[in-house]
């Protein structure tokens, strides 16, 4: 098999030196021996990932598994009936490593986090060969500094790397997005979005969560531009304002939206509500994709919010409304100690384990979002997946967010290259994609 330096060599050879540089990313991909390597295969979720793009598109597209434990590795490959020779042992602290694997394949789908650990050979390897990227991280400062370092690296090699593939943000992109289309452009738009789920966390999500508590990742002061900042370079956006800053338009404001951070009963929903988790990361990966569309002129909103919260029982069942508000007091005032981060690990799934296959098939996610603009026109959206959110929907967004990528790559529609999030990659594309394959949408 060869390497991706000798492939290029191959396509060179009787090319002028000074067109050498301008070959593309397609060019060379067109050359590998694998459409997608699933890195991270043999965790909890990338043993998921890669049960799903076997079971379904195995007859399309030529898959490949990577992960640091051969055995595992090898084990898995038999229950999926790979050969062995599409298995590879790869740590992602060795970085020639990584680039070698990384080199054999149009895509890679990272499921090997925390990302802010294990993620930046990679993106870094990713970025200069021209290989796409997709993955499921929440780290939104972890991709900030990778934008800052590799957004240059990617946009001459041609790479494409969609983040926040997950149940983190694919859901909030999504409904956001189509709401925002119904209105005409105003002068502020707010968007509420209430999540009901039922499921449980798998131990590599735990251990980014514990790690982001460690190293203050999760602090909420991380600005809700920073994933604009930090794309500055990036897609359409940054070659405006590169080429000529008195034309580009303004970013919108940010609006905190009226009880964004409310403990206790909503009317509208008719149910008891805490924030949401993963609300600060969706609401980042949102005003990124928002302000990208302002930049192309397809909204023109002056001032935008967006919030989320949990949706929990109905008034006269107030029971998980107490547990999760206790929760999450816990988390955020013990959650920075060692001790107590060292005391949760002993009753929480390690690494590669999670919740059993009943269970996460018991597990939905419903999702009602309220739109509502400054000259009072109000629109409703919800989605719906059957399945745990956090270990089987985010699966489902994973893949389906690859294959539209690879779907992309068919069709010659891509994105300018560089990095993205699920809406600035694959627009209304992503939507259908998903309600194609089973999720619901109703407006």
């Amino acid at each position: 098999m060869k390497k991706v330096t000798d492939v290029m060599a191959d396509v060179t050879a009787d090319v002028a030196p000074d067109v050498i540089p301008d070959l593309t990313a397609d060019l060379i991909a067109k050359q590998r021996d694998y459409d997608i390597i699933v890195l991270g295969a043999t965790g909890f979720t990338g043993r998921r990932a890669a049960h799903e793009l076997m079971n379904q598109y195995s007859s399309s597209y030529r898959i490949g598994l990577a992960a640091r434990n051969k055995e595992r590795l090898e084990a898995l490959a038999d229950q999926l009936g790979l050969p062995t020779k599409d298995c590879f042992t790869v740590d992602t602290t060795d970085a020639e490593r990584v680039r070698e694997v990384v080199g054999f394949t149009r895509l890679i789908v990272s499921t090997a986090g925390p990302y802010t650990l294990y993620g930046e050979s990679v993106i870094a390897a990713c970025a200069e060969l021209g290989t796409h990227y997709t993955d499921i991280t929440g780290e939104v400062d972890f991709i900030a500094r990778m934008s800052e370092r590799y957004a240059d690296k990617a946009q001459a090699s041609g790479a494409r790397l969609v983040s926040f593939c997950g149940f983190d943000s694919v859901p909030a992109e999504v409904a956001v997005h189509k709401l925002a289309q119904r209105f005409d452009p105003e002068d502020q738009l707010i968007i509420q979005s209430y999540y009901t789920t039922k499921g449980g966390l798998n131990g590599g999500t735990i251990a980014t969560m514990l790690n982001k508590l460690a190293s203050g990742g999760d602090n909420q002061s991380i600005g809700p531009d920073v994933l604009v900042a930090a794309g500055k370079y990036n897609e359409v956006a940054g070659k405006i304002s590169a080429e000529n800053e008195s034309t580009t338009p303004e970013l919108p404001t940010l609006v905190q939206p009226k009880g964004a951070q409310f403990f206790g009963f909503i009317g509208r929903i008719q149910r008891w509500s805490t924030p949401f988790i993963m609300s600060g990361v969706n609401a980042r990966v949102v005003y990124r994709s928002m302000s990208h569309q302002q930049f192309l002129g397809s909204y023109a909103f002056k001032r935008f919010g967006y919030s989320e919260q949990s949706s929990l029982g109905r008034w006269y069942a107030p029971g998980s409304f107490i547990m999760t508000t206790l929760l999450l007091l816990t988390l955020t005032t013990l959650g920075p100690f060692a001790w107590f981060r060292s005391l949760l690990s002993n009753f929480v799934p390690s690494p590669g384990e999670g919740p059993s296959e009943e269970s996460i098939e018991q597990g939905f996610m419903q999702l009602n979002v309220f739109a509502e603009s400054s000259s009072g026109q109000k629109e409703q959206l919800q989605c719906a997946f059957s399945g745990d959110p956090s270990n089987k929907a985010t699966v489902f967004f994973l893949v389906q967010s690859s294959i539209l990528l690879l779907k992309q790559l068919e069709a010659k529609s891509l994105v300018p290259a560089g990095f993205h999030t699920p809406y600035t990659a694959f627009g209304e594309a992503l939507e259908q994609q998903l309600i194609n394959n089973g999720y619901e949408i109703h407006i």
